[in-house]
């Protein structure tokens, strides 16, 4: 199927999308074993960075790095000052320059471990992501934000932004961790690891799950690049009878849960086409009017268990069309 000027979304794999970009964070995973780079822009000295350690399953002190040795810790045992309302670390970097006639995106992300009171008691502490883009005068221009995130206890928890095209007056970003207080705590008992900003050019793609609750099972296989055919893939099972993509030109913002479709959540409007099969495709005519354009694509399939048929909706991936 060829649609000149449609894009859907792509996972690329999360991580492998990271990997491909130009990383612009310096000491994201705190391995200097100090805050190198970083400002402390609210809270100033109430975070730490804390050698590797052991995280009991109900510790209140989050000091096992998810990787490498080090790790930027706000809980008390750490030396954070008690009942600290917010502590905010920010990192200003120069974004590169975008070649002629080419796409730039930036995707932010990071891992953060929850913690529970000394008490036992999991907390409620709030983490998450903020990049303010600012032109030459430093003006914001663009902003990005994750959604907003209470950790599960003892485990790393990704907090991650869509893809945001950067407007070609942008010249710098803010990259902004902010955390905050749950009342009726003495800390904000929040790790932090892996701290990412990622520059790319070219096509790109971000996953997009409302509030979480429908299975990551739509991916994409290869880039959504003008000129080549776009592949996607819907996780299947062998009670599965149908599965399909569906194409929108807008995102569905809140999510419109459907408690009759397994209790999922519509995720994407403005629906333009369907394409079939638990691998469609798309061919992507390389047309310049198609460059920068965003679309959104929703998968969805239909099991059968019992004689019953359920309607599974997945997650949403939004993506932007690029040489």
């Amino acid at each position: 199927m060829r649609i000149p000027l449609l894009v859907a979304g792509l996972l690329l794999a999360n991580s492998t999308a990271l990997a491909q970009g130009l990383e612009l964070l310096s000491n994201g995973g705190f391995e200097a074993g100090s805050l190198a780079g970083w400002t402390e822009l609210v809270g100033a000295g109430q975070g730490h960075v804390v050698m590797q350690g052991s995280l009991p399953p109900q510790g209140f002190d989050p000091n096992t790095p998810r990787a490498g040795s080090w790790l930027f810790s706000s809980a008390v045992a750490e030396g954070a000052t008690p009942l600290t309302p917010e502590i905010t670390l920010r990192q200003t970097v120069t974004l590169p320059s975008i070649p002629a006639g080419a796409l730039a995106t930036l995707t932010a992300a990071g891992w953060v471990a929850g913690a529970a009171g000394g008490n036992g008691i999991p907390s409620n502490d709030l983490a998450r992501i903020v990049v303010t883009l600012r032109g030459a005068n430093g003006q914001a221009v663009a902003t990005m934000s994750s959604p907003v995130l209470d950790p599960v206890v003892g485990t790393w928890n990704q907090l991650r932004t869509a893809t945001l095209v950067v407007p070609a007056t942008a010249v710098t970003a803010d990259f902004d961790f902010a955390t905050r207080l749950d009342p009726g705590f003495s800390s904000i008992d929040i790790g932090a690891d892996d701290l990412s900003l990622v520059w790319d050019v070219g096509p790109a793609c971000s996953l997009r799950n409302g509030s979480g609750i429908n299975p990551l099972d739509l991916a994409c296989v290869t880039p959504p690049r003008l000129g080549t055919t776009w592949q996607l893939a819907i996780a299947t099972n062998p009670t599965t009878v149908l599965s399909a993509a569906v194409l929108g030109l807008a995102p569905q913002i809140p999510p419109l849960p459907l408690p009759q479709f397994g209790g999922g959540e519509i995720l994407i409007g403005s629906t333009l086409a369907s394409l079939a099969g638990s691998a469609p495709t798309l061919g992507l005519a390389a047309q310049p009017a198609a460059q920068g354009l965003v679309v959104f694509v929703q998968g969805a399939r239909l099991d059968v268990v019992g004689g019953v048929a359920t309607v599974v909706l997945t997650n949403a991936l939004d993506a932007v069309l690029a040489q």
